[in-house]
């Protein structure tokens, strides 16, 4: 299990957390936004949920419960009378008078002797964790999930864990979001000031910047683009890709990863190989500096053999900020790479069914080459979405039979729709949510 070890700060949800239990979850999307509105929420779940697949029907011996609880976890317990006050250990002793003795996390204390049970001086015991605790949590995790995903959706994350070994994830601009990282349109917007202003009547009837800025409001990268590539300052591919490395490098020196995000759960799906179309390297730096992990970056330029995407990497398929010879600054960019490329991109999908995270589906250069694939592959590749329920997709007609989404409620909180959304996607592909037989 991949999860963070919750803050003490946690206790204050549990308070909370303690009525809407006691009224038996009645408004259970009251209790999803006080998880989402405190910072150490979903640490905090996770925890508890940890506990569930450390703990059932295994016996600890006094040791390993005191490494296996630690203060911050019997804190968290101790901040609410509903969880205090259930005796969820039992200790078992062959010694004692009596056979079993039940406590709660929080006063680990034997009843004839009154030392903790880590100084007892009999060294027969073994503990366990009562049922009780197990399907509380239970319960809780169904009531949760049926919240984020409806059924369709959930047979659908039941099909992808069916078919994982062949699921890669692909990773979209809205991963980044949560480090303040700019979309495309706006990095190119922030060069607005390359462009002249209109002085001269014939200037002003070009207007270069009014059209820059309508084709900004309308999100049409390819004008914005070539109206940029019509200044001075980037009269050439080279140059512009020059300045966008730059704009990106020195977002990337701002990125804090204590900042909530997906990353870890990109990260924790099941294959080696993670494909994204974003430039910036936000995957590969949360890896090294958090997890300790080392994920190699490759794009076409630097792909040499196949093998190497067999090893734990992020394939950028529009290059990234240390490889620019792949990125995409125009329509002529987009027909070179791919049709220079075709066969390795090929090469790298056909076998392969995508999970698209934090993608827009709105790249017409990507998806049609994920069309022919498609039909290289006789129409056999599985595509997923994830997606907010309601949001409209334009559906390509040649992928509506390959394509199945993943909605995530829009009954969530809205800051929080994609963080949660894609947390319990992963985290029921991977089997790592406690839900009891």
């Amino acid at each position: 299990m991949k999860n963070k070890v919750f803050d003490e700060n946690a206790k204050k949800i549990v308070r909370r957390w303690a009525d809407y239990f006691n009224n038996e979850l009645d408004n259970s999307y009251k209790l999803v936004d006080l998880i989402l509105n405190d910072n150490h929420g979903l640490d905090t779940w996770n925890q508890l949920n940890n506990i569930c697949f450390t703990l059932k029907g295994k016996s600890v011996n006094k040791f390993q419960l005191e490494q296996l609880l630690s203060e911050s976890t019997k804190r968290f317990l101790n901040t609410n009378n509903f969880l205090k006050e259930k005796n969820f250990v039992i200790c078992k002793t062959e010694d004692d008078e009596v056979d079993e003795i039940r406590v709660t996390f929080m006063d680990l204390r034997c009843p004839n002797c009154g030392n903790k049970f880590i100084n007892h001086k009999n060294k027969k015991q073994v503990f366990y964790i009562d049922t009780t605790l197990f399907d509380l949590i239970s319960e809780f995790n169904k009531k949760f999930i049926s919240l984020i995903f409806n059924g369709s959706s959930q047979k659908v994350l039941s099909n992808i864990k069916n078919n994982i070994n062949q699921v890669v994830p692909f990773v979209g601009a809205g991963i980044s979001m949560p480090f303040n990282l700019p979309s495309w349109p706006k990095l190119l917007y922030e060069e607005k000031d390359s462009i002249p202003e209109a002085i001269t009547s014939q200037e002003k009837e070009k207007n270069q910047r009014a059209k820059f800025e309508n084709a900004y409001q309308n999100g049409n990268v390819y004008e914005m683009l070539d109206i940029l590539k019509s200044t001075p300052e980037y009269k050439n591919d080279e140059r512009l890709k020059s300045a966008i490395q730059e704009k990106i490098k020195s977002y990337m020196k701002k990125v804090s990863f204590r900042k909530r995000n997906n990353l870890k759960d990109i990260i924790s799906f099941p294959s080696n190989l993670i494909i994204t179309s974003n430039y910036d390297e936000l995957i590969e730096n949360y890896a090294h500096e958090v997890l300790k992990l080392e994920y190699e970056s490759y794009s076409f330029h630097n792909l040499r053999t196949f093998q190497n995407l067999d090893r734990e990497c992020v394939f950028h398929i529009h290059g990234s900020v240390n490889s620019v010879q792949d990125m995409i600054v125009s329509q002529k960019n987009y027909n070179t790479l791919y049709k220079k490329n075709e066969e390795k991109l090929v090469a790298i999908l056909a076998d392969k069914s995508l999970i698209f995270i934090g993608f827009s589906m709105k790249d017409e250069y990507f998806l049609s080459e994920l069309i022919k694939i498609n039909k290289i592959n006789s129409s056999l590749g599985d595509y997923y979405l994830l997606k907010l329920e309601n949001e409209k997709i334009e559906e390509k007609k040649e992928l509506k039979e390959n394509i199945q989404y993943i909605d995530i409620s829009s009954k969530l909180s809205k800051n929080d729709r994609w963080l949660v959304g894609i947390h319990y996607a992963v985290m029921l592909i991977n089997n790592e949510i406690y839900l009891s037989t």
